[in-house]
């Protein structure tokens, strides 16, 4: 008996000193890198130094692993690395570790791509992984079934890493020297699971995109997510994601911008200017942002909005209440800018409003208000007014303000414009009218897909107006025009349509302004010494006619009824002649008038508008 437990006692020594002393010195030899490099093209492993002391547990000194699969290339480097370790797994781009403990390491990961691809381009802003000189897939290597391709995984649970100095993924860099603990698994762009990840820097660098950088003296999270599909990203995902986020730094504008794009429901939103300051605390539990939630950015800085740019100090506060995020975006002293437009306003500010529930899909509402827009020159905002009017401003100055509300399902705009100006010099083809403006534009409906816009119910009120028409002058008149329908459609071919009513003190001067452009009857201007008029119609312009119908005109002395079709003039684009019938009312007698171009015909008043 003492014979067996003797040769027992000898074997196992025998095993032991074999292990200990044959497995160190082959980590001592090419040996192993040579056993684990075998398949070159999908994984390629080195290090310095290599020991074990307790079965399966290694420690690494120089570590470098380099993987490939079909989709993407991961570089791994740690200065040392202990822990349970299956290094034979690596030929098959699984890389599994239990009570892995690491210090300065470096992560990096690139998609790959078939020759010809646009992702090219960018190719030589991503992330260098050694061994693999090119992004692109070998042609020549036939194509598999998804189901048979072997994908990287990571592996690791019960993480410990000092000095995380890199985690480059695509064209999002971190670089700093953050702890990290936790378990994951990660297979790019197929699984992921995150397990109490702790995660801890002072003093790091993100860049979200060359040249978008930020920089954080706080960069904190904890998080946790049961292992999701990463194939098809569904909102539903973060039903199960629990986290906490603190971070305080510095950033430019342009690293928001990225974020924005994913998260406003305002077409168009982005910053651009100085370097701010970034602030944001948040937890998460079970996909939803809990109440108390802060973000705040300021900096001088400037907000592209769908009609224009507003530049100034710019500060962004957000804060969650209810099961709701309300962000507010606003611009103080800011310059206004769109095209030739330039001016000054008081304020500029977005008011916007979500669900703080990550499960939803983004759809957020908000709202615009421009406060005390100063123009000195209302020349600027000819780009402002429809397309195919034949009107612009030639001089002015005044002030404008605006309320707009900005709804994401659908994604429409709603609110109203004033515009009240002083000096103001409007002109057509052949007419000019000057006095004081007061325009209360009503907008009650906008399309960010066609820039169709419903203004109905707008109004333009112009006092104490100077009306010019070759060398006859009116002066001490008035000009009240309402818009009960009015929808603008630059991208059609029905430019707008508007059913107006307008009041005017005098009847010639409105016909004057009528007769500058069109070729109109000399007996209705005989007639046109006649105050208080009242005018309805509606008009429908396109790029080449003009429709005027249901005309119906009424003053102190004559009345007028019909309707007409603007065609241009032969040879004069410019120029617009009447085609249609009108009737006219002089007490006790009526008129019939067929208008054909500048052809005028007496016909039968009771069949004119047959």
């Amino acid at each position: 008996m003492k014979r067996i437990l003797k040769i027992v006692g000898w074997s196992l020594l025998g095993v032991v000193t074999l292990y200990y002393v044959g497995v160190n010195v082959l980590l001592q030899t090419p040996v192993p890198e040579l056993l684990l490099n075998s398949e070159r093209t999908m994984a390629q492993i080195h290090f310095d130094r290599a020991w074990t002391v307790v079965p399966m547990r290694f420690e690494v000194r120089g570590l470098r692993i380099s993987l490939q699969d079909r989709l993407v290339q991961v570089g791994i480097t740690a200065d040392t690395i202990r822990g349970d370790l299956r290094p034979w797994s690596l030929v098959n781009l699984r890389f599994i570790a239990n009570h892995l403990e690491a210090d300065g390491v470096t992560f990096r990961l690139r998609p790959r791509m078939s020759e010809g691809d646009p992702r090219e381009k960018i190719a030589d802003q991503l992330p260098i992984i050694e061994g693999y000189d090119t992004v692109v897939r070998d042609q020549s290597v036939l194509e598999v079934r998804t189901s048979d391709l072997r994908l990287i995984t990571l592996d690791f649970d019960d993480l410990v890493i000092h000095h995380l100095k890199e985690l480059w993924i695509d064209r999002v860099r971190y670089e700093g020297d953050a702890e990290v603990t936790g378990g994951l698994i990660y297979a790019p762009f197929q699984r992921l699971k995150l397990d109490h990840v702790h995660f801890a820097d002072a003093h790091s660098k993100l860049t979200a995109v060359e040249p978008n950088v930020a920089t954080f003296e706080v960069l904190n999270f904890d998080v946790s997510l049961p292992e999701t599909n990463l194939a098809s990203f569904e909102f539903a995902t973060f039903g199960d994601l629990d986290a906490h986020v603190h971070l305080a730094g510095a950033t430019d504008p342009g690293f928001l911008n990225a974020y924005l794009t994913n998260v406003v429901g305002v077409p168009g939103l982005a910053l651009h200017g100085d370097e701010g300051r970034l602030e944001l605390d948040a937890d998460i539990i079970k996909g939803q942002v809990s109440d108390g939630a802060r973000l705040s950015y300021e900096s001088k800085a400037g907000v592209h909005l769908p009609w224009f740019v507003a530049e100034g100090e710019l500060i962004v506060k957000g804060a969650t209440a209810n099961k709701r995020v309300e962000l507010e975006v606003a611009v103080a002293d800011a310059t206004v800018r769109r095209g030739t437009l330039s001016a000054k306003a008081q304020r500029v500010v977005i008011a916007a409003s979500s669900s703080s529930d990550l499960r939803e899909v983004p759809a957020i509402d908000a709202d615009l208000t421009l406060t005390n827009l100063r123009i000195a020159d209302l020349r600027t905002i000819d780009t402002l007014l429809p397309p195919g009017a034949g009107v612009h401003f030639a001089n002015g100055h005044g002030r404008i303000d605006a309320h707009v509300a900005i709804g994401a399902e659908p994604q429409r705009a709603s609110g109203d414009l004033s515009l009240v100006a002083d000096d103001v010099v409007l002109k057509n083809f052949a007419a000019t009218v000057a006095g004081k403006l007061a325009l209360h534009g009503k907008v009650k409906a906008f399309n960010f897909d066609t820039n169709a816009i419903d203004l109905s119910g707008s109004t333009i009120d112009i006092d104490d107006a100077t009306i010019r028409t070759g060398s006859t002058t009116w002066t001490k008149q008035f000009l009240h025009v309402r818009f009960d329908e009015c929808h603008v459609k630059p991208r059609g071919p029905l430019l707008w349509t508007v059913a107006l009513e307008v009041g005017a003190s005098n009847l010639q001067p409105v016909y004057a302004l009528v007769a500058a452009n069109l070729p109109l009857p000399k007996v209705i201007g005989l007639l046109t010494d006649s105050a208080n008029v009242r005018l309805t119609t509606t008009l429908a312009v396109r790029a080449d006619t003009v429709s005027v119908s249901d005309i119906h005109l009424s003053s102190q002395r004559i009345g007028l009824e019909g309707g007409l079709l603007l065609k241009p003039k032969p040879g004069e684009l410019e120029r617009l002649e009447p085609w249609g019938a009108l009737v006219l009312h002089v007490s006790p007698f009526d008129f019939g008038l067929q208008l054909a171009g500048e052809r005028v015909s007496l016909v039968d008043p009771k069949h004119a508008l047959d």
